[in-house]
């Protein structure tokens, strides 16, 4: 456009008419945050999401290293890559605060677990890859990013890639199951109680002299 408003002519002014649809993206050349400040922002954000703050941390250290101006080709921003229309939708202001960023990245990956009813593995192939690569069939296959991601990510986890989670990734050790009914004891009723405490008061028997017990086992006539 020219100073007036109006198109310029093309044969003078032929780059006046591409205009880029982003801004020139800011290099990664910041230092990673300490680790106590990733540990808090991490703990408010997973208290505030009731989401595991082992799974804040794995997804953002992948993403962005900790690197709180990290911006990916793809226009991604930030501790959580958050992309300038997810970072929209979740309004925040400035994808590049570290606290606006955490908090609307786990906003998001809670979204994404309940779009996926818990299934840690489809949430996560969403917030790399977008929810149309999640919906796709079961056997098409994922780009190679997205499954390094993966792996990379249940490998920080301590865990394989399992399809479904649990309570939102809040795992806890099953409970030991009953004792089965083979070997429970039926519980004791008042009389049965008596009776061996009766039992128990009784003075020990009295061996029968020698001349008895040879008479009572002889064979009789």
């Amino acid at each position: 456009m020219g100073p007036t408003g109006k198109a310029s002519d093309p044969t003078v002014e032929p780059a006046a008419y591409f205009i880029d649809p982003f801004p020139p993206l800011p290099q990664a050349d910041c230092d990673r945050l300490d680790k106590a400040t990733v540990e808090s922002l991490i703990a408010v954000a997973a208290k505030k999401q009731s989401l595991e703050p082992a799974l804040l941390r794995a997804v953002m250290k992948q993403e962005s290293g900790f690197k709180p101006c990290a911006v990916s080709i793809r226009g991604a921003q930030g501790l959580m890559q958050l992309m300038p229309a997810t970072a929209g939708l979740l309004h925040v202001e400035d994808p590049f605060d570290p606290e606006q960023n955490v908090q609307a990245g786990a906003a998001f990956l809670k979204q994404l677990l309940g779009r996926y009813k818990g299934d840690l593995r489809l949430a996560l192939v969403a917030y790399n890859a977008g929810p149309l690569r999640a919906d796709q069939p079961a056997n098409a296959p994922y780009p190679l990013e997205t499954q390094n991601y993966l792996a990379s990510i249940f490998a920080q986890l301590g865990m394989g890639q399992a399809q479904e989670l649990v309570n939102d990734f809040e795992t806890l050790p099953a409970a030991p199951p009953p004792p089965s009914e083979a070997t429970q004891e039926p519980p004791e009723t008042p009389s049965a109680k008596s009776e061996k405490n009766s039992q128990s008061d009784d003075p020990a028997p009295t061996e029968k002299p020698a001349a008895a017990t040879a008479e009572e086992t002889s064979p009789r006539a």
